[in-house]
């Protein structure tokens, strides 16, 4: 498993000399690893890149308290594929806050529906983290920490085969298909 430690990252006086530089080289790398399924579900393909990118960023945004970095690191580490995962990150990204109130009251659960299909095999995704992310309302959160664990051959399928990924939620049912970039780039997280 690939893991960050202390090491990977710079003191916020460092990286205050190189964040815009930093900003710009992870956005190009997220434009690569992301996609939207339907209207409202954006999903981040996570990588070490990227959690590494964020934790530096929260630590400068928030002044890297006592430890913090060691908080993130435990919060986040789940997030870095460990060569059998693909690990993500789904926004439910709607504007207008009472639609989105309105939404994700009526979503709870939503997480439970979230697949990978490889090969004609239905993958259901996990909680990357142990937080529960629809309440006892029946609200779900507008993010959401999912990973996908696969087995040798489901790798395998998945860097021959066209792969989808979507919800087959009553109330959001959409799916989209892995190809060209964004495959390469997953597949990098199964090698």
């Amino acid at each position: 498993m690939t893991t960050l430690t202390k090491e990977d990252f710079l003191n916020i006086a460092d990286y205050e000399k190189i964040r815009t530089q930093k900003r710009s080289e992870i956005i190009q790398i997220k434009k690569k690893r992301s996609i939207f399924i339907g209207p409202d579900a954006h999903v981040m393909f996570e990588n070490k890149d990227t959690i590494q990118a964020q934790i530096q960023e929260m630590l400068y945004i928030e002044g890297a308290k006592d430890g913090q970095l060691e908080d993130e690191l435990e919060a986040y580490d789940a997030l870095i594929p460990n060569g059998s995962q693909i690990t993500t990150t789904v926004l439910f990204e709607i504007p207008n806050a009472s639609l989105r109130l309105e939404k994700l009251s009526s979503w709870g659960g939503i997480e439970n529906t979230f697949f990978l299909k490889i090969n004609n095999n239905k993958i259901y995704a996990k909680n990357a983290d142990s937080l529960e992310r629809t309440n006892s309302q029946n609200k779900t959160s507008a993010v959401h920490f999912l990973k996908f664990d696969l087995s040798f051959q489901e790798k395998q399928d998945f860097l021959k085969y066209e792969a989808l990924i979507g919800f087959d939620f009553n109330l959001y049912s959409h799916t989209a298909s892995i190809t060209g970039l964004l495959k390469q780039e997953i597949s990098k997280d199964l090698l």
